[in-house]
């Protein structure tokens, strides 16, 4: 649904802005993976909601999709 969109727009975007402002300690615009691990250790419910949805979306695309719909066309 719309909602649903953006309500899931709204929380990306708000992880997105959390990690540049929280992880970014060299202020160079850029995350390296060190920044954020460290982003990640402190936020552990963001991740922990992003891996449930991740979940919850690849179930249910094995309950829609085969292995055909996945091979591209010859």
């Amino acid at each position: 649904s719309t909602a649903a969109k953006a309500v899931f727009d709204d929380f990306v975007d708000a992880i997105v802005a959390s990690v540049f402002f929280g992880a970014d300690s060299d202020h160079n615009r850029q995350v390296s993976k060190a920044e954020f691990l460290h982003w990640a250790g402190r936020h552990q419910e963001s991740l922990a909601w992003l891996n449930n949805l991740a979940t919850f979306v690849l179930e249910s695309l094995s309950k829609s999709l085969s292995l055909v719909d996945l091979q591209s066309p010859s």
